[in-house]
């Protein structure tokens, strides 16, 4: 028998963690959930799940670019597990999408559910203090201020039970919402 070490490198990312970044206003929870789509998008692109997308894992840089970070218990799709976790619950659990809490497999769609407790944590201006649910999410969702129309339609999305219903609604707001977001970026201009 051989042991295979597998060694995941990143580039040096100077900046904070979501988790540290206190009361934010609407439009940079608005900004932050569409450059979160977009990665998240591009991870599964590449056949892999992160498992863990929470706001310590996710960085805004100095320059405000949004980068997802610690890949340790990340999988490729259709692989066995590459940690010590075969079998085990992995994961942060209020992050946690329902099949996941059930015993199912991780997939983009349990990624993409972890979106809605992380974006509705950044409206909060804290962490949760307590175990949350799916119902606990709704209902933050429903009152939440600092939420705008687009964003609250795209919580609603992530929020659905049904993961493959999650994901034919995210691909339907991911396109519809990059579209409107796109149509209200204000233009940079450079001075002659």
């Amino acid at each position: 028998t051989f042991d295979v070490l597998v060694k995941i490198y990143t580039d040096f990312v100077d900046g904070q963690t979501l988790d540290t970044l206190g009361s934010l206003k609407a439009a940079e929870i608005e900004r932050i959930y569409f450059s979160l789509l977009e990665r998240t998008a591009a991870l599964h692109s590449e056949d892999v799940v992160h498992r863990d997308l929470k706001p310590s894992n996710i960085m805004r840089t100095n320059e405000g670019q949004i980068v997802i970070i610690d890949f340790g218990i990340a999988k490729p799709l259709n692989q066995p597990t590459l940690t010590a976790t075969q079998g085990a619950f992995v994961g942060s659990y209020n992050y946690t999408a329902p099949e996941i809490r059930n015993g199912k497999k991780h997939s983009p769609a349990s990624d993409l559910y972890s979106l809605a407790p992380l974006i509705l944590e950044l409206a909060r201006g804290e962490a949760y203090d307590r175990v949350i649910d799916r119902e606990d999410l709704l209902m933050d969702l429903a009152t939440a201020e600092k939420i705008t129309p687009a964003v609250r339609q795209g919580l609603e999305a992530l929020l659905t039970v049904d993961p493959k219903e999650r994901m034919q609604h995210f691909e339907v707001v991911l396109r519809d919402e990059k579209k409107m977001y796109r149509l209200r970026e204000p233009e940079i201009s450079v001075a002659p």
